[in-house]
C-alpha cells in the first residue's frame, strides 16, 4: 500500500481502470477475511465518482464491467472486419 500512496490522482485512476484490479477486489470481497473485505471496500469507495454516495456501489461496478465488455467486443468486431492499423 505504500506505493499506492505515492501515486498521483491520474495514476490512481489509470490503475483502478484495469480489469485485473477489479477482479482482485472482487475476489477479496468474496473470499477474503473481514479485514480484506474492509480494505477492498475502502478502495472501491475511494474510487467511486465524487457525489456517488447515494449510488449503490454494485451498480457502479456493474456499469464498469459492462463498459469493459463492450470495449472488448467492439475491438474484436473491428478486427474481424479486416481493420488493420496503418504502419
Amino acid at each position: 500500500m505504500v506505493a499506492w500512496k505515492e501515486l498521483n490522482q491520474g495514476e490512481k485512476d489509470h490503475v483502478l481502470a484495469l480489469l485485473a484490479v477489479w477482479t482482485t477486489l472482487r475476489k477479496a470481497l468474496i473470499h477474503g477475511s473481514e479485514l480484506d473485505r474492509k480494505h477492498a471496500l475502502s478502495i472501491i469507495n475511494s474510487a467511486a465518482p465524487q457525489g456517488a454516495q447515494n449510488v449503490d456501489i454494485r451498480d457502479w461496478l456493474q456499469h464498469l464491467s459492462t463498459l469493459q465488455i463492450y470495449s472488448t467486443m467492439e475491438r474484436n468486431w473491428i478486427w474481424s472486419q479486416g481493420y488493420r492499423p496503418s504502419l
